[in-house]
């Protein structure tokens, strides 16, 4: 089991193929996804000592999962998890978390593990969340060679921070694309790409996919992206008026608001 956003995403739960021991060790998740997906959030908490406890997909998972999900209280109770650096891979994953939420009060939470971190492996991955939060399209903040010298990487991270806090009116503004997070921009960068051509980013998906409950399933067969089907999925949520339904800057799943 694992949740594969080049895959089934979130519509691969439950997964009815797992083992026993499988089933077993993601039923913790499962469940506070099932209640995520009709609009109660109540499990989140649960989240934090299933990630503990998990192998590396399941704790991915988790982690995926809480930043869709994870309340003001949660994603702040993990700042300390962060920063402190105990496992690289923990930072690295939580670090995560934070950046899928997209509040920009996180930046320098992120930025200070990413300081401590830069030679870790998995340090890119930060890297690029930052890009996706801080500019309109990846740029200089997504260049991972930037981590040799990490304290100019950073002092840059926070200048364009600064210019998204000063565009969006706020130091705390739920961003994506260098401003307040949007599920019509969001589609619109999705279907540029899609009808032009280059990289498509999963993490768009995941994103639409977590936001809406859109089963985006069909974006990929075999782990390859399928554009002709990704695009008939866009056009039809756009055909049906998905976008004037979300507002910007909030965060939602499956179309729930989520609490602040």
């Amino acid at each position: 089991m694992e949740l594969d956003w080049e895959g089934a995403g979130y519509h691969g739960f439950p997964g009815g193929d797992a083992s026993e021991d499988e089933a077993d060790a993601w039923s913790g998740f499962e469940q506070v996804l099932a209640r995520a997906k009709q609009g109660d959030f109540s499990g989140v908490g649960q989240l934090p000592a299933i990630y503990e406890e998990a192998d590396w997909m399941l704790g991915a998972a988790c982690a995926e999962l809480m930043g869709d999900i994870g309340d003001r209280r949660v994603l702040e109770s993990l700042h300390p998890a962060v920063t402190a650096i105990l496992d690289p891979t923990y930072s690295v994953d939580l670090g995560r978390t934070l950046a899928i939420a997209g509040h920009l009060s996180s930046v320098p939470v992120l930025l200070e593990a990413l300081v401590k971190l830069a030679d870790f492996e998995d340090a890119p991955a930060l890297v690029q969340m930052l890009s996706v939060m801080l500019e309109p399209e990846p740029g200089a903040l997504g260049d991972i060679g930037r981590l040799d010298d990490v304290e100019a990487y950073a002092d840059h991270v926070r200048r364009q921070a600064a210019v998204v806090a000063a565009r969006t009116g706020s130091p705390d503004a739920v961003v994506m694309f260098g401003d307040v997070f949007s599920v019509e921009r969001l589609v619109a960068v999705m279907r540029q790409r899609l009808a032009e051509g280059g990289r498509f980013d999963p993490y768009w998906r995941h994103r639409f996919e977590a936001t809406t409950g859109v089963d985006c399933s069909g974006f990929y067969e075999d782990g390859i992206l399928q554009p002709l089907q990704a695009l008939a999925v866009i056009e039809e949520f756009e055909d049906l008026g998905g976008t004037g339904r979300y507002e910007p800057g909030r965060r939602y799943f499956f179309g729930h608001v989520l609490p602040d």
